[in-house]
This record gives C-alpha cells, sequence and structure tokens, in this order.
C-alpha cells in the first residue's frame, strides 16, 4: 500500500514538470548523450527511485530532496545539507536538459549521468550510501521487485540497474517550453522591454551562455576570488575544475551553467554566494576580480568585468524572466 500510495504522490508532483519522453524539441540541437533509447516503463522507475529516500544513508534523504521540481530541480540553499548533515561543496544545480550536457557536477568531475548518479548517491557529503545496502533496503520493499521485473525482465534489484534507471528519468527531463521558447518558435512575440534585453544579452552575455541552452558547455574563472589553496592540495574544492585536471590554467574554474528557469534557482554561483540576479548582473558589472586566472573574457582593453548600466540591468533581468518554463516546474 506503502509503495503505490508513493507511486501517486510522484505522479502527481511531476506529471506536468518535462516534455513527453524521448521527445527532442525542434528547436534544439541533437542531444550529445541520447534519449531516443530512454523506454517509458525504465524512466517511471528511474522517476521512483530519485524520490526514494532508501538511497541514502539515513534513509530520509532522496534525490529530490536537493532537486526539487517545483524549483526546477534545484533547492534554493546555498549549499546542500547532505545525508550526515553536512554541507555540501557546491551549489545544487538545476537538472534541466542534462541529455545536451558533456560534463556533470559544477567543476566537470564526471562526463556521463550514470557516473553522476555513482557520485551523488555514494559521497559522504550528499547521499553517503553504499549500493549493497540500498539494493538490501528495495528488496525489503514491497512493490519494487516487480517493477524490476516489468522494466528488466527479472526481477533482481541490482546496483548498474537503480543506476541506469535514474539515469534514463534525468534525460526525460527537458525544459524547453518557455516565453523564450515560444518567441524562438514563432508562437508569441517578446515585448518591447524583453527584446531589449534580448539584444544586451547577446551583445554582453551569450558568449558563454550560449545558444537556446544558454550554456556553452564550458568552464570559466569568473573572477570571483582572488585567493586559492595551493595546487599541490588537489582535493580542495576551491580550486574549481583544476581539481579535476590537475592544470594550474583551471584554477577557479566552474562550468558555465544554462540560464533556463534562472528565475526558480537562486542562490546563484558555485557556492550560492549571490542571493539574487541582481547581485550577480552587479558581480559581473562592477564585482569581477582580476588574478591571473580571472577569464580573458572578462578583462578586455583594459576594462575589467562587463559593463552594464542601470537600464542594462533593468532590461536584462526582463529577458532573462522569460526563461522561466513553467510547465517544466508544473505551475
Amino acid at each position: 500500500m506503502r509503495f503505490c500510495l508513493t507511486i501517486v504522490i510522484v505522479l502527481l508532483v511531476t506529471v506536468n514538470c518535462r516534455q513527453k519522453k524521448n521527445h527532442i524539441p525542434a528547436h534544439f540541437p541533437l542531444p550529445v548523450t541520447t534519449i531516443i533509447s530512454v523506454t517509458d516503463k525504465e524512466a517511471q522507475l528511474g522517476e521512483l527511485l530519485f524520490y526514494e529516500p532508501a538511497l541514502s544513508g539515513n534513509s530520509k534523504l532522496s534525490c529530490a530532496s536537493c532537486h526539487n521540481p517545483l524549483l526546477a530541480f534545484s533547492d534554493s540553499l546555498s549549499l546542500s545539507i547532505g545525508a550526515r548533515g553536512e554541507k555540501t561543496f557546491r551549489n545544487t544545480p538545476s537538472l534541466a536538459n542534462l541529455a545536451w550536457n558533456s560534463t556533470f557536477f559544477r567543476d566537470g568531475g564526471v562526463s556521463d549521468l550514470e557516473t553522476q548518479v555513482i557520485g551523488s548517491v555514494t559521497s559522504p557529503r550528499e547521499m553517503n550510501e553504499r549500493f549493497f545496502n540500498i539494493i538490501n533496503k528495495l528488496n525489503s520493499k514491497e512493490g519494487y521487485k516487480n517493477k524490476f521485473m516489468e522494466v528488466y525482465g527479472s526481477d533482481s534489484i541490482t546496483g548498474q540497474r537503480i543506476i541506469h534507471a535514474i539515469a534514463a528519468f534525468e534525460r526525460t527531463l527537458i525544459s524547453a517550453n518557455s516565453v523564450y521558447d515560444n518567441y524562438l518558435t514563432d508562437k508569441r512575440p517578446l515585448t518591447v522591454l524583453q527584446s531589449k534585453g534580448l539584444s544586451v544579452f547577446e551583445q554582453k552575455c551569450a558568449v558563454c551562455h550560449a545558444g537556446v541552452l544558454f550554456t556553452d558547455n564550458n568552464f570559466h574563472n569568473t573572477g570571483l576570488d582572488t585567493v586559492f589553496p595551493p595546487m599541490k592540495q588537489f582535493d580542495a574544492p576551491e580550486l574549481g575544475r583544476a581539481r579535476v585536471t590537475r592544470k594550474i590554467e583551471d584554477v577557479g574554474k566552474y562550468r558555465t551553467p544554462s540560464l533556463r528557469n534562472l528565475s526558480l534557482t537562486a542562490p546563484y554561483m558555485h557556492d550560492g554566494r549571490f542571493a539574487s540576479i541582481e547581485e550577480v548582473l552587479n558581480h559581473y558589472s562592477s564585482g569581477v576580480n582580476k588574478s591571473c586566472y580571472t577569464d580573458s573574457l572578462l578583462m578586455k582593453n583594459g576594462v575589467i568585468g562587463i559593463r552594464l548600466t542601470e537600464n542594462d540591468k533593468r532590461e536584462l533581468l526582463s529577458f532573462l524572466q522569460t526563461l522561466t518554463d513553467s510547465s517544466f516546474v508544473g505551475l
């Protein structure tokens, strides 16, 4: 009975949160990883597991605890709280359009969704659990063996199947129905203020926040900090991308986040230091710190940062609000 109730809750919460499974929006590029091969049943099982607290060491924390669908699969915290009660090192990113990502985590530590699932589940600061324990817990819950039988033709619950099912669900999280998307597909024009904001955006922001996905899938040091740990401390989270590549030129670099559903995913930056979009715009306009690691895109002709007038900021904010996809979050 409890298992059936869980299914109903999941469906009620997420029924309007996604584009049709296996559907690639006509105005999107081809995904990096295939979503065509994702079956409805496997994605549905992955969705159920996404909301399953048995995946955490304390059996209280699910993937959805930090990736709330009503917040575009973010959590409104600067740094999330893991199963051991400790803060994580990174702000929780949105999970929209992951099939188009070539790397995952803020520093690009992994290159596929399956490894991302493993990393999040087993990390001591996140879900802090081992798959051996998860399998035992799921085997003891009513209904799961039948669900695995329906999807895989065998009721054997394995770590590999759990990982693949969650990754399959995450690949169906497609956000492509915002005001801006309707503008691109000739369904709705932008207002005058939104159009002006789009113009400012294309001139000053689109180099990194590129295309309809609003990311270049690359890594940049955006001048947030000037002091970093020495490179010998390879596990120091403050090293950013350099923690992964061990290259000095990658110090303080983080993956360019998509701007889709930006209005719902505060606070911002890899450590959630900025509470509002206005604070982010102020940083790029007048708060960029110059160091030997600061991206050259933010230093041109002796000027550091991206000069934005108050009017530019007002217009930009109006445009950025057009990137909210109400259907993705079930509003």
